[in-house]
């Protein structure tokens, strides 16, 4: 199987749902409707998990009236703890109408505080506060959805009828326990990149919670994934290749219970064949023929599982990245594509639109490329991929190559990978595209002497992923020698890359095509 030497890996997303579309011709309807995340005011903080399962409850349901338009829960994640006017985060996320909300104790009940918010003003249109006994959690959730559907009608002047909740369980201790879980994983998620062990320490409390979600409800199967994607995050905590498969093998197995109550569950088939992919791409598994069976499945979970639920985005983002696996570059930004439209407001949409990026860059799409690149630095601009990926377009023979402007944008990637864990590598990675710049603007001395400055040793670059970038650029200068050098110094750390030399080979290295060295160092073993 090819992969392409040059792409960045993109990593897992998390799983997100969204509304049709419905659009107005004079702003945001009143009918798109964002639920943004119920504050917790409760002394202590204890209360947490409940307003986070209000708000989810109200937006799963929202989501199956056909008269709405309901971002995601992903959309409005972003702002779970923003302070920002009511209006602006309305007008960032284009929609007419903003629920807000509040969970309090107030003796032995709790108070639930539901708003309607005008988009446009940020002012109220109506609320209303609800108390019962804080034991029947359900109960409350089901009635906050009903006071929301009260407001909407008279908001719209239409009735709306809401469905019954997807929550899958009327076993209210099954449901705190799954809330509480759920929200252990969003803290583990956000602290991540500051504390390794309290991230492992979050992720171990919410697998023991959904481990008694589960008990309090064995015919419940969300607690079954959750414990299966906890798992998988826990993967890029382990510091050894054998504590990682070991985590993704944990997650199949999850997986695999979940299918086994039900088969068409396409969010468990999306949780497997993710996991099989990230097995099989970090390499954790040595024999050929299992690893090649282990891609196939992947393949096959992804697409049955967008097959079940063509809304399921980050099945497709899983499954572009699988097609790249399988050289299919086609098939990679085709999918790329669908993972953008099933959800315009992808939490994670920023690594959707690098991978839109990527795959069109792959396929010489250069003005196809080049409007993803743009398109990312103008909505993430603090994301340094949207400052490397306008570099690596001044080594296309499309883009016109500008030396001062390549050199202020690895500046930029510096600052904004600073915190990043792998900023020196990323730092040198940009600078070998200025060199690329530098050659397609006819500065080969300049480019040369950039390339030597950013060179690693084998310890700083174990994967060789910085050679096979500079080789790309040496390529451009006509060093075809030192290129295959280079190519040859990333298959010896890279033994199971193989290099496609068909007509559909990459563009970057056609010019090799016809070098005897070249063509001994990627000739398949016999």
């Amino acid at each position: 199987k090819n992969g392409s030497a040059l792409r960045v890996v993109r990593r897992a997303v998390l799983h997100s749902r969204g509304g049709a579309s419905t659009a107005s011709m004079t702003g945001p309807d009143a009918r798109h409707i964002a639920v943004l995340y119920f504050k917790d005011l409760s002394p202590d903080s204890s209360l947490g998990y409940l307003a986070d399962g209000l708000t989810e409850a109200l937006i799963d349901r929202l989501a199956t009236v056909p008269q709405l338009t309901v971002l995601s829960r992903d959309a409005v994640a972003p702002y779970r703890h923003s302070n920002a006017p009511r209006d602006s985060i309305a007008g960032a996320l284009g929609v007419g109408s903003l629920v807000t909300g509040s969970v309090e104790p107030a003796g032995d009940r709790t108070r639930v505080t539901v708003r309607l918010v005008d988009g446009g003003s940020g002012s109220d249109i109506e609320n209303r506060t609800i108390e019962l006994p804080s034991a029947n959690a359900l109960a409350l959730r089901d009635s906050a959805a009903s006071v929301v559907a009260s407001f909407l009608r008279h908001r719209l002047g239409e009735e709306v009828s809401l469905r019954e909740s997807r929550a899958g369980t009327k076993v209210v201790g099954a449901w705190i326990l799954y809330e509480r879980a759920e929200r252990a994983r969003k803290d583990a998620l956000d602290v991540r990149g500051k504390s390794r062990a309290e991230a492992m320490q979050l992720d171990e409390r919410g697998d023991s919670l959904a481990a008694l979600a589960e008990r309090a409800d064995p015919k419940w199967s969300e607690p079954i994934i959750l414990r299966g994607w906890l798992a998988y995050d826990q993967t890029s905590l382990a510091t050894e290749p054998q504590g990682q498969r070991a985590d993704l093998e944990a997650a199949i197995a999850q997986a695999n219970r979940a299918l086994e109550r039900n088969p068409s569950d396409a969010e468990a088939l999306h949780m497997r064949g993710r996991s099989r992919y990230r097995l099989w791409l970090q390499n954790l598994i040595p024999d050929a023929a299992q690893r090649d069976k282990l891609l196939n499945e992947a393949r096959a979970d992804l697409e049955q599982a967008v097959k079940i639920d063509p809304n399921l985005a980050n099945a497709w983002y899983a499954l572009s990245h699988v097609d790249y696996a399988f050289n299919d570059r086609v098939a990679a930004a085709l999918d790329a594509e669908r993972s953008y439209g099933a959800d315009a407001f992808l939490r994670y949409q920023d690594n959707n639109v690098s991978q839109l990026f990527q795959t069109h860059y792959d396929l010489e799409q250069f003005p196809n490329a080049q409007r993803w690149c743009d398109e990312g630095a103008r909505r993430f601009p603090k994301d340094f991929r949207f400052t490397i990926c306008q570099v690596q377009m001044m080594m296309t023979p499309w883009a016109k190559p500008n030396p001062a402007r390549a050199w202020a944008l690895a500046y930029r990637t510096d600052t904004l990978a600073a915190d990043q864990p792998d900023s020196l590598l990323n730092s040198r990675v940009v600078r070998i595209f200025v060199a690329g710049a530098l050659a397609r603007a006819g500065l080969a001395d300049s480019a040369r002497h950039v390339l030597l400055a950013n060179r690693a040793t084998r310890d700083q670059d174990p994967d060789q992923k910085l050679a096979i970038r500079e080789a790309a650029v040496r390529v451009i200068l006509g060093d075809q020698d030192e290129a295959v050098r280079l190519i040859r110094s990333y298959v010896l750390a890279n033994p199971t890359h193989t290099f496609d030399t068909s007509t559909s080979m990459d563009w970057w290295w056609r010019p090799l095509r016809d070098n005897p060295k070249f063509q001994s160092v990627t000739a398949p073993p016999h």
